[in-house]
């Protein structure tokens, strides 16, 4: 009878041992609820004024945290808009490159589709690119941007297999060296090469249509800033092997 009668108290506790802990998921909510209070505030602010212009407290306060926590997250308040930023230049790659466009389509229609998507979204952060763009100092919409597109183009030329076709960095064709061995350092070093090319002439671009695209811009070389227009500007200058 006793033993009839413990079981099921045994039973209850091992269900209890496997119950979560409700404890367990606050100190990672409490994270998550400030690395959203940040980054609301870094965009909130950095729109209002040049970002390597704020200070700690200026954020932490924005953030309501403490001052050293901010340390938990980023060096400095350029660091953490670059994170915020990249990571939702990286949401916008992600469901890009998960999406079944980039399949159905050709590498010239995905650069197309990507670019675009990238511009609006600068676009939609307009004020804080406004003071990146017209003052002088250490952080740069190149700072923001250049490894976002870098990173990206390097991901669509792993995807489709993109080389520079018939050149000796695509064929590893360098004079005494061992083709087994050239090869592949001459085709990563022509990929590499490839992407800062197409990456950083596109941020130069991207820079460029962002500024004429202001009220009162000299020339008024495009009306606002449509995405279309900023990829109408950069595909004349890309590679034709890159968009044909």
């Amino acid at each position: 009878m006793t033993t009839d009668a413990a079981a099921p108290e045994s039973r209850s506790d091992d269900r209890a041992e496997l119950r979560p802990d409700a404890s367990d998921a606050r100190p990672d909510a409490r994270a998550a609820r400030t690395t959203e209070a940040l980054r609301v505030a870094i965009l909130r602010l950095s729109a209002a004024q040049h970002v390597d212009r704020l200070s700690v407290a200026q954020i932490a306060a924005a953030a309501d945290i403490h001052r050293v926590t901010f340390y938990d997250h980023a060096r400095s308040p350029s660091a953490l808009l670059a994170r915020v930023m990249r990571d939702e230049l990286d949401a916008v790659r992600a469901e890009y490159l998960a999406s079944s466009y980039v399949r159905e389509h050709t590498l010239a229609e995905a650069i197309r589709h990507t670019s675009m998507a990238v511009a609006a979204l600068v676009d939609s952060h307009s004020a804080i690119f406004e003071h990146l763009l017209a003052e002088h100092s250490r952080t740069t919409a190149h700072d923001l941007l250049a490894p976002h597109f870098e990173s990206s183009v390097a991901a669509l030329i792993a995807d489709r297999g993109v080389g520079l076709a018939g050149t000796p960095a695509a064929n590893g064709a360098e004079a005494g060296a061992e083709p087994a061995q050239a090869a592949p350092a001459q085709a990563a070093l022509a990929r590499t090469a490839l992407a800062k090319y197409v990456a950083y002439g596109s941020v130069g671009a991207i820079e460029v249509w962002f500024a004429a695209g202001a009220e009162g811009a000299e020339p008024a070389a495009v009306a606002g800033r449509d995405p279309e227009a900023y990829y109408a500007l950069i595909e004349p200058l890309l590679p034709r092997w890159l968009v044909a």
